[in-house]
C-alpha cells in the first residue's frame, strides 16, 4: 500500500526535499529499508524523523547526502534529482548539506579548530578565511576557548558541539542530524537541541533523526514517523 505525505508551511514555502515513491532494498535483506515513501519537506522546516531502531531513519538521511541511491523512486533536493547524479557531481550537492553523527566522526588528534576547518580546506578556501570562519563558528557554539584543544581531550558534549560547528561552518542549506544526542546525558542533549534550533532560526532546514519522542519538545515544526521502512504518521506544529 502506498505511503503518502505532503506537508507545507504556507503558500510561500517550497519543497527543498521531495521523495517520490522511494524504496531502498539492501542485498540479502527480505524487508526494504524504506518502502514506497512519498513526502515533501519545506525550506526552513525543523523536521523530527521518528522511529525505532531499524525503522529506516539512517537510510533516509544517507539518501539525502548521496551515500546511498534508492532502489526505486526519486529523491529531489533543491530541484535536482540526486538519485541519478554522477559521482563527480556529488561534492557540489554536499556543499549545501551539513551532517551531524551520533559518534561525532572527529579526528581526535586534531584540534577543534582543525576539525571544523577541514570542511573549508576541502572546498579550497584560503587559510586566513578558514581560520576566521572556524573560530567564529566555534564561538557561536560556545567552544572558542577550546579551539586549540585536541578533540580527544574534549567531553562528549563538547565533541558534539565541534561536530555541529563543523556541519554549520559552510552555512549549509540542509542540516542532517542522525541521533546526535544518543551518547549524551539529558543536559547535554538539551544543549545540542538548542544549537540545532538556533541553526534553524538562522535559515537552515533541519532534519533530526531520533527514537526519543521528547527530544525536540515544543520546538519541532513537524514530525515524520517511520516504522519498518514505512511512513506510519506525521504531524505539524505551527510555531
Amino acid at each position: 500500500m502506498q505511503s503518502t505525505l505532503h506537508v507545507t508551511i504556507d503558500e510561500r514555502g517550497f519543497g527543498v526535499i521531495d521523495f517520490h515513491h522511494v524504496t531502498k532494498r539492501y542485498q540479502g535483506q527480505e524487508r526494504s529499508a524504506l518502502d514506497d515513501l512519498t513526502l515533501s519537506i519545506q525550506d526552513g522546516d525543523f523536521c523530527v524523523l521518528m522511529g525505532e531502531s531499524g525503522a529506516g531513519k539512517t537510510t533516509f538521511l544517507r539518501l539525502l547526502y548521496c551515500a546511498e541511491r534508492p532502489t526505486y523512486g526519486r529523491v529531489i533536493f533543491m530541484n535536482q534529482d540526486i538519485s541519478t547524479i554522477l559521482l563527480r557531481e556529488i561534492p557540489a550537492v554536499r556543499r549545501n548539506i551539513g551532517v551531524v553523527f551520533q559518534d561525532f566522526k572527529l579526528i581526535n588528534n586534531k584540534t577543534a579548530l582543525e576539525n571544523v576547518g577541514l570542511v573549508l580546506w576541502v572546498q579550497g578556501q584560503p587559510a586566513n578565511m578558514i581560520y576566521e570562519k572556524s573560530l567564529s563558528i566555534l564561538q557561536q557554539v560556545g567552544l572558542d576557548s577550546k579551539a586549540h584543544v585536541p578533540c580527544g581531550y574534549l567531553s562528549g558534549g563538547e565533541q558534539q558541539r565541534v561536530a555541529i560547528a563543523r556541519a554549520l561552518v559552510s552555512k549549509p542549506r540542509l542540516l542532517l542530524c542522525d541521533e546526535p544526542t544518543g551518547n549524551l546525558d539529558a543536559k547535554q542533549a538539551s544543549e545540542i537541541v538548542d544549537l540545532l534550533i538556533g541553526a534553524n532560526l538562522k535559515g537552515a532546514t533541519v532534519i533530526l533523526a531520533t527514537h526519543d519522542p521528547n527530544l525536540s519538545g515544543a520546538h519541532r515544526k513537524k514530525t515524520i514517523n517511520l516504522s519498518k521502512g514505512k511512513l506510519v504518521g506525521s504531524a505539524s506544529v505551527d510555531l
